[in-house]
């Protein structure tokens, strides 16, 4: 098995948005709307903007894990509320407004490290390296952008990434309701 890590490329989205429904806690994905909104939320406000930073892991031409970053999160927001959230009211204003919340914490948490990451290697592909490889990568370019830190959010019920980020050198930072955030400076 020889996996590459290399930038996300426009035809990687729907195998982006599979990883992201494969990867999430059941109850977040039991309905199609719940579908529609998380890889709204978690993988095509990430990839539909240019200034992103995104990479993904192709196994035997398959996408097989993602991180993306946004780094400015301050613009990432903006757009993607004008270009995703505020869209989504329309069929699905509960997962719209609790966005708007998470996005309000995302800006706040900006102030001091202006970007953020979301990452997701499917469970065929965990525990060989690849996380640390796709860190490596994204933290490599945001020190070439002149990036100050980095913010990431993850459920409380995720019981293997908190090992990772503190093992990479992330510090649990907040608690924050049902989500752990954890940040690292350059």
């Amino acid at each position: 098995m020889s996996v590459i890590i290399r930038k996300y490329k426009r035809e990687d989205r729907e195998a982006c948005r599979n990883i992201c429904i494969q990867t999430a806690s059941p109850e977040r994905v039991r309905t199609q709307s719940q579908r529609k909104s998380l890889v709204t939320v978690y993988s095509d406000s990430y990839v539909d903007f240019e200034k992103n930073i995104c990479f993904v892991a192709e196994d035997d031409g398959n996408v097989v894990g993602y991180i993306l970053c946004a780094p400015d999160t301050k613009a990432y927001c903006k757009n993607a509320m004008k270009h995703h959230i505020l869209p989504m009211m329309k069929n699905d204003p509960v997962t719209a407004l609790l966005t708007m919340g998470e996005f309000a914490i995302y800006n706040l948490l900006a102030r001091r490290r202006s970007a953020h990451m979301h990452i997701d290697i499917l469970p065929s592909h965990q525990r060989m390296g690849l996380g640390t490889r796709f860190v490596n990568t994204l933290l490599e370019e945001l020190r070439n952008k002149s990036v100050n830190g980095l913010f990431l959010i993850t459920d409380t019920g995720n019981k293997k990434g908190p090992r990772f980020y503190e093992k990479y050198g992330f510090t649990l930072s907040y608690k924050v309701f049902f989500a752990l955030v954890y940040t690292i400076d350059f």
